[in-house]
Formats: structure tokens, C-alpha cells, sequence
């Protein structure tokens, strides 16, 4: 089940507090609280104190349900405008202070009864219940902020080659002696290991408890980018420019999705586009540790392959408590904007974007690693160099692992995932044949076979739905390529991406001889 938002999780507590307030206001001792004080207020007018009688109205309960739904209606609407989780302390001295002064008006002018106090009470409970709700992560550091820290764990995560589980246990501990040892330790295996966005993330932390460690953040930042070491520019973040983001000159906007945004920019230091993907949240107490980790996840992966049909990774930081990920900028659009202009893959074209897209997943899966979302607006076509490139490994995680058993839950696009990536079941690099497959069925026919209104629908649907492949009326030796990509057992699929590409080619030659 998602994690709701703060603002989503303010909202039904502010419900529930309304339903909760409506309920004690029909209660006796609300009531007589609300008759005390209207009492007390009328013997402040000059008609009491004449002598004269003053009749008491019968309890006004429309008029208190109406300042009730009011008041609540519109601490809503401020948590929906201004976006944070709880209400404006403005908003609420306001609301209080107007309605205390309309109960005391109307009870001393013209005695009249609006029972406010329980209102006012209610608000002003619900507004503190909610700000002391936002404030629970920064509570939970303070009260317990090494409660995940043991070296012990932490080192049979290093031995197991887990390293990113052991960084950010890592983040959790104080500073000792062992610590610093094991974190040091740890930022060399990463440094053999090439992994370098994540050695220089661990070097950056520990640079509060070692200044000297900016020595090795540095020569980290030169294996990133030797350009550098040619240049006297710093990265300072954010600059006074809106247009500016560290040292990448920022172009236009070029695609926006759930987390990041991608831009297209100019890399000052090299003049050369790019594409900048930004993570949207700013690192905060919202912005966990582990959502930087996942988001530097791609960088960390693309980094370690090298194939033209596999977008190539120039850099990955966090700057001004912003994460980004600098790679090639291509010249051209993805095959889901072809969908989209419903201009569909002739079957020439599906089988060189099959080839293109299998060369990519075969060095990926030679380094253990599986994709997790191939879909068509994750393949792009460049039109300078002429060639379909992979892009987007934010969804992917070693082979022969489960989402569950790697501590993620479930990243990718549902409608494009293997039967065994739905079910939380082990997978390897045949779950991303089967994604190809529904991706080059869609680019075919512009149907997306397995859709549904809900991710059950569609899971049941992936599980149990066989693809019409006759309907499209291909030639045999395709039909036969996507036929077996999409069985719903991996035993039956192709072994890996080089047979399916073998498949490929060999259907290419067939299709040749016979035009």
C-alpha cells in the first residue's frame, strides 16, 4: 500500500476531528459548558444588572453544527492551498479571535446565543493535534537517532556487497572511532568497486566528522568528470539566475514525472547539452535518505554500462539539498510520443527497435542487472545518430532478487511488468522480454493488451490474459518472437536477451529474402 502524503494524512486527521467534535457536541457537558458560559456572559449586560429577567433560549444546535462544519471547512482549504500539513497559526488566531468577539457581541448587544466555545476549543485541538503530527520527523530523530546504527549489521552488509543498505545505516549512527573505520572501509570497496556517485555521497557525510575528507570528495569529482581538473569553477548550487542549477546552464523544461524532472541543459564546464533529471523534493525531513539513494539508484547503475543503445551517465549529486542526474541529451523523441501521434511501428522498424533495445538489455544483464521498466516511453530514438536508446534504469535491481527482498516496493509501469515482477516473485533478465514484448505489441497495434482500472485489474489480467497475436496478422517468424517472449512462465521464454535477439536477426534475414 503507498505511503500517503503529509498533506493527504493532515486531511483525514482533520476529518477525523470534525466527525469527532460533531459527535461530543451533542454531549451534556458540552452543552452545559456552552450554558455556563452564555450566563456568565449575560450577566455582564446592562439588563441584568437592572434586575430585569432575562429568559434562556433553548440550546441553539443548528447555529453550533454550522460553526463547526465552517471552521473546518476552511482549515481544510488552507491545508489544500498552502500545501504543508497543518493549517496557518494566523488562520486559527483569526478564526478564534472572530468568533469569541461575535459570541461576546451578540450575547452583551443583543442577547443572543451563538455557542462558540466548543468551536473554538475544537479548533484550536485539532490545529495543535496537527501540528504536533508534522512535527513527528524531526521527534523521531531527536528521540531516537541511532536507533537503526549497528556496526555489526551494518558489516555483514558490506561483506555481502550490500552497499546500499550499509550507507544508509550508516546515516544513522554517531560518530565513533568504529564508524568512522567501517564507513572508510566501506568508501574504498566502493572506489575498486568504480561505484563513484555513491563513494562521494558516503565521503560528503563523513566530511562533518573529518574535514579532510573534502581531499577525497574532490578526487572523487575528477573520476566523475576530469574536466575539472581544467577548470576553476566551483559547484555552489543554486544561483542567483532562475535558469541556473550548480554548474548546468538550464534550457527548458522536457519532461516532468512523478519525482524528477528532466530538463535540457548546457554543462558549462564542457559546453555540451545534457539532459538534467532534478528530483522535485528538496532534502528535508519529507525527503528520507533512502529516497536520495533510490533516486541516485539509476546513476548508480547506468554508470557501470557502456553501450551505445544505453544512455550514457556524466554525473549524480546532491546539490543545495536538491538530488540530479546529468546524462547524454538525445536529439530526438520517445516511441511513446510516436504512440501518441498513433504513428505505429511498420514490422521493419519494430524488429530494429527490438534489436537495438535487446543489445542494451544484454550487456545490462550481463552485469546482473534487469531493467524493471521497458515500455516505449522509456526507448528513445535519436535522430542525429539514428539509433534506439535505452533510457530510465530507475526501476531496476539485481537479477535473481524480488522487490520485496530488496526493501522496494514496486517501481515500473504495472500495465508493462512480468507476471513474476507483479507477484513479488524472484526475477531475472526474461522479465524484461516479456515487457519488450507488450511494448512492440503496443507499437504495432496501439493497443495496450493488458489494462484495467485498478493494479489488481491489471495484474490479474498480466497473470491470466493471453496476447492476440493473430489479429495483427504478422509475419510468422515475428509472431512466433513475441509468442514465446510473452509466456507467462520464464522457463518458456527465451534464456536471456541474446537468444531473443538471435530470434530477431534471424527473422530480419528470413523477411529479406523474402522481399
Amino acid at each position: 500500500m503507498p505511503r500517503l502524503s503529509p498533506q493527504t494524512q493532515s486531511l483525514i486527521i482533520t476529518g477525523c476531528c470534525f466527525a469527532l467534535s460533531w459527535l461530543l457536541g451533542f454531549a451534556t457537558p458540552i452543552i452545559a459548558l456552552e450554558d455556563r458560559f452564555y450566563q456568565q456572559l449575560l450577566e455582564l449586560t446592562p439588563a441584568y444588572r437592572a434586575g430585569e429577567a432575562i429568559l434562556l433560549p433553548d440550546f441553539p444546535a443548528l447555529q453550533h453544527q454550522l460553526l463547526l462544519a465552517g471552521g473546518y471547512l476552511l482549515i481544510v482549504t488552507n491545508i489544500v492551498l498552502i500545501k504543508k500539513p497543518a493549517p496557518s497559526p494566523v488562520l486559527l488566531i483569526l478564526l478564534v479571535f472572530c468568533l469569541f468577539m461575535a459570541q461576546m457581541l451578540l450575547a452583551l448587544l443583543e442577547q443572543r446565543w451563538l455557542p462558540a466555545l466548543w468551536p473554538i476549543l475544537s479548533f484550536f485541538l485539532c490545529w495543535l493535534l496537527l501540528f504536533v503530527w508534522s512535527k513527528l520527523p524531526y521527534l523521531r530523530q531527536v528521540i531516537k537517532p541511532h536507533a537503526l546504527c549497528d556496526i555489526e549489521e551494518i558489516g555483514k552488509h558490506i561483506e555481502k556487497q550490500n552497499y546500499n543498505a550499509a550507507v544508509l545505516l550508516l546515516q544513522h549512527c554517531p560518530f565513533s572511532e568504529q564508524m568512522f573505520d567501517l564507513a572508510y572501509e566501506l568508501g574504498l570497496k566502493l572506489e575498486q568497486q568504480e561505484n563513484w556517485f555513491l563513494a562521494r555521497f558516503l565521503y560528503k557525510w563523513l566530511v562533518q566528522f573529518d574535514p579532510g575528507m573534502q581531499d577525497f570528495v574532490e578526487r572523487i569529482e575528477l573520476k566523475i568528470n576530469p574536466s575539472l581538473a581544467n577548470t576553476q569553477l566551483s559547484i555552489t548550487g543554486h544561483t542567483d539566475q532562475y535558469n541556473q542549477f550548480a554548474h548546468y546552464q538550464l534550457l527548458g523544461k522536457k519532461a516532468r514525472g512523478a519525482t524528477a524532472t528532466v530538463y535540457e541543459a548546457l554543462d558549462m564546464y564542457t559546453q555540451k547539452r545534457i539532459a538534467l533529471k532534478v528530483l522535485r523534493r528538496k532534502m528535508d525531513d519529507t525527503t528520507q535518505q533512502k529516497d536520495i539513494i533510490e533516486f541516485l539508484h539509476e546513476a548508480m547503475t547506468v554508470s557501470r554500462l557502456d553501450h551505445p543503445n544505453i544512455v550514457k551517465i556524466h554525473d549524480a549529486d546532491i546539490i543545495d539539498d536538491r538530488a540530479f542526474i546529468a546524462m547524454d541529451f538525445i536529439p530526438g523523441s520517445s516511441l511513446a510520443e510516436r504512440l501518441i501521434r498513433k504513428r505505429y511501428l511498420t514490422v521493419a522498424e519494430s524488429l530494429r527497435v527490438m534489436s537495438a533495445v535487446l543489445n542494451a538489455l544484454s550487456i545490462a544483464h550481463q552485469n546482473d542487472i534487469v531493467h524493471g521498466d521497458i515500455k516505449p516511453a522509456n526507448i528513445m530514438y535519436d535522430k542525429k545518430s539514428r539509433r534506439y536508446i535505452v533510457t530510465d534504469f530507475g526501476a531496476a535491481y539485481a537479477a535473481q532478487q524480488s522487490l520485496h527482498e530488496h526493501g522496494r516496493k514496486i517501481v515500473g509501469t504495472p500495465a508493462y511488468m512480468s507476471p513474476e515482477q507483479l507477484s513479488g516473485s524472484k526475477v531475472d533478465g526474461r522479465s524484461d522480454l516479456f515487457s519488450l514484448a507488450v511494448a512492440i505489441y503496443q507499437l504495432l497495434s496501439g493497443i495496450q493488451p493488458f489494462i484495467g482500472d485498478s493494479l489488481p485489474t491489471v495484474k490479474k489480467k498480466v497473470i491470466n490474459d493471453e496476447v492476440d497475436l493473430a489479429s495483427l496478422n504478422l509475419p510468422g517468424c515475428i509472431e512466433q518472437v513475441l509468442e514465446k517472449a510473452l509466456q507467462k512462465k520464464t522457463y518458456q521464454r527465451f534464456a536471456d536477451a541474446d537468444q531473443m535477439l538471435q530470434a530477431v536477426k534471424s527473422c530480419q534475414m528470413q523477411l529479406q529474402k523474402n522481399d
